[in-house]
């Protein structure tokens, strides 16, 4: 017996849906995971990307990857990628506002991948909400004030620091300093006025 797979191009139960303080709605990733599941019990993901930047002094978070999934005899690489700002001044309710941001991105990435696939997975599920104009988006903006991220640098970027000034490299120290403003030199050697 052939296996159907028409149940894609059906839209989520009411069950299936969640919503967003603003009104906008999207599928769990537990649900997403046990549809897909269904889908494709050998589905997977590969090259997830996760970063975190600031961007005219607002945290964001920024993550792709590639997601596989094999059925009706096709095997499919979807792309899904997000980038969000980091900012747990906004709502309690946020999804980034937690202590582990790579596997929230990483859950986001999925989700958004997987709406290629159909409407079962959230594919057009906002598609009727009103379209925001640029007075609403400078009035959510004005209310924007980025909280104070106390960023520290991981092993690696301290290494790179440690490295720029015993190299003396004012623009590799000044990139860095630029994410990690209270960054200093732990390394070992003696340096002179080299982080000026």
């Amino acid at each position: 017996m052939k296996k159907s797979y028409t149940w894609v191009k059906l839209p989520p139960t009411e069950e299936e849906i969640s919503r967003n303080a603003d009104g906008s709605e999207f599928i769990p990733i537990g649900i997403v995971e046990r549809l897909l599941e269904r889908l494709d019990p050998y589905w997977g993901t590969e090259r997830f990307e996760f970063k975190l930047l600031v961007l005219n002094g607002h945290p964001l978070v920024n993550a792709s990857l590639e997601l596989t999934v094999s059925y009706a005899g096709r095997t499919r690489r979807l792309i899904g990628a997000i980038t969000a700002p980091v900012s747990p001044e906004l709502d309690p309710n946020d999804p980034y506002v937690n202590s582990n941001l790579a596997a929230t991105a990483k859950s986001e990435c999925i989700k958004n991948a997987v709406k290629a696939i159909g409407l079962a997975f959230g594919q057009g599920l906002n598609d009727r909400l009103a379209i925001v104009t640029p007075e609403q988006k400078a009035t959510t903006r004005a209310k924007y004030k980025p909280a104070a991220v106390d960023m520290t640098p991981d092993h690696g970027i301290q290494q790179t620091y440690n490295h720029a000034v015993e190299t003396v490299n004012q623009e590799l120290m000044e990139r860095v300093r630029s994410v990690y403003p209270a960054i200093e030199y732990t390394g070992t050697k003696t340096i002179a006025n080299a982080e000026s």
